[in-house]
């Protein structure tokens, strides 16, 4: 009897989604989190995010607490200035790297009554012999060098990596605003870095200079370290550019053999870093009766599950 009104709530609860206009940010299946009706995406694993603010603005607030006074008494108010810009370009450069769309491809959520026999499929694009692969979770056949996220649960073009300080995947989309956040950020260290060590007064003994600048060693310190950490990082990024790659490519060695569409270094550049594109779902629209069909399904299965 409780299974017969279990299913009869489950047809009532379609029915009544058949008659509302529900909209996809609302029945996203994946693991990813949706903001302001899906117009800010980001992947689920947020503690690297909440660390990435706390190891950015803690370092400036103690810059601006410790330096500004004695600056401002030097006359280097553009020291401050110049500080507080790189502050807010490299947050803003990381929210938007956190919080876009990298390139999500749209799931099929009616499942196929006949699974492909390979997962694999060779076709030839501008001239080039490429592989496709069928992913079988989102149950569709994967644009070229398109992967799965298993974090985000999801298949991301281009897919770079999924990055647990940003706590989004890196992919076509948003791979700009990721190279930008490492420039922007590198070049906030190095600024913090040089304005330490010129307010420092190197005349005075080493102990000295330990005593009465603790927070300008502390800080140049810091410094030095995340920046050749930033800088081997975009070195290692330029890299996967000038070789037409992604992180994900260059792990795996997936084109060891030369199966993808060969590409000059200027092409590469422009396409990767250059070139808008448009995100291939879009969130705002109005979910068809027919899949909703699925979804409901899909979501009263699971919850006979538990």
């Amino acid at each position: 009897i409780h299974q017969c009104c279990r299913i009869s709530s489950d047809w009532n609860l379609s029915f009544q989604y058949q008659e509302m206009e529900v909209y996809r940010y609302e029945v996203w299946p994946t693991q990813q989190r949706l903001y302001c009706s899906g117009q800010l995406v980001t992947g689920p694993d947020r503690i690297g995010f909440y660390l990435v603010l706390l190891l950015v603005t803690v370092p400036s607030v103690m810059f601006w607490v410790g330096l500004c006074y004695p600056l401002a008494l030097q006359g280097g108010y553009w020291w401050i200035i110049i500080s507080g810009v790189l502050y807010i370009i490299t947050i803003i450069s990381f929210l938007r790297t956190s919080f876009s769309d990298p390139g999500i491809i749209p799931i099929n959520v009616i499942e196929p009554d006949d699974a492909p026999k390979s997962t694999k499929e060779h076709i030839i694009i501008l001239d080039n012999m490429v592989t496709l692969t069928y992913c079988y979770t989102c149950q569709i056949w994967r644009p070229f060098r398109t992967h799965h996220c298993k974090l985000c649960d999801a298949c991301i073009d281009m897919f770079d990596h999924h990055c647990i300080w940003v706590g989004n995947c890196i992919g076509k989309l948003n791979y700009r605003k990721f190279i930008l956040f490492l420039i922007a950020t590198t070049l906030y260290l190095i600024h913090t870095m040089f304005t330490c060590i010129y307010n420092i007064d190197w005349k005075n003994k080493l102990i000295d200079i330990f005593v009465s600048h603790k927070i300008e060693v502390i800080l140049i310190v810091y410094t030095f370290i995340v920046f050749c950490f930033m800088i081997n990082l975009i070195r290692y990024h330029l890299m996967l550019i000038k070789n037409d790659l992604t992180t994900y490519e260059c792990e795996k060695k997936l084109f060891e053999n030369g199966d993808r569409i060969k590409k000059g270094c200027a092409a590469t550049c422009k396409s990767r870093l250059c070139k808008n594109y448009s995100s291939h779902i879009d969130f705002q629209e109005v979910v068809p009766p027919e899949e909703m069909e699925h979804i409901i399904f899909d979501y009263s299965e699971k919850d006979r599950l538990l």
